[in-house]
């Protein structure tokens, strides 16, 4: 994952709206010299990604890489609702899914009840492992049926 590049497009983004360092840390409530670590490389949460990508005007999922249609980012609750229906679409359990990622099962139960937050990094690997972009997971795409069930890899 290029999280200088998500960075740099926050960055690029900040500046076309004219807003300083300050301006955005405020209206995102995170320290300066956080954001300015977010800025350089540092892997952001899930939900400061969304505050960023909210009052930078563009979806989260463009910070990431990803060309998408703008909707209104998504709770907490919503983001495991869609990584728990995803999951069983694919007949995988928690255990599975989790040994995928990297993460015990229980705090992947608390992500599906909306309950914790992940970071982006986490996130991403969720993506790859559930065959969907991670703008699926967010609501910013549509569900992958026919599209992406029927690459290869897919259960289509």
């Amino acid at each position: 994952m290029d999280l200088q590049g998500i960075g740099q497009r926050i960055r690029q983004r900040r500046e076309a709206r004219d807003l300083t360092l300050e301006d955005l840390a405020r209206e995102v409530n995170l320290t300066q010299s956080r954001l300015a670590q977010i800025e350089r490389g540092a892997p952001p949460r899930v939900d400061r990604l969304v505050a960023i990508a909210r009052v930078l005007g563009c979806p989260a999922s463009e910070l990431l890489g990803e060309a998408v249609e703008a909707r209104r980012p998504p709770s907490v609750e919503h983001l495991g609702k869609r990584i728990r229906v995803r999951r069983v679409e694919l007949g995988l359990n928690q255990t599975q899914l989790g040994e995928a990622i990297g993460m015990q099962f229980p705090q992947l139960g608390r992500i599906e009840r909306g309950r914790s937050f992940m970071r982006v990094e986490q996130l991403v690997a969720m993506a790859r492992a559930l065959r969907c972009p991670v703008g699926y997971l967010l609501g910013e795409l549509p569900h992958p049926e026919g599209g992406w069930l029927a690459e290869p890899g897919g259960r289509g």
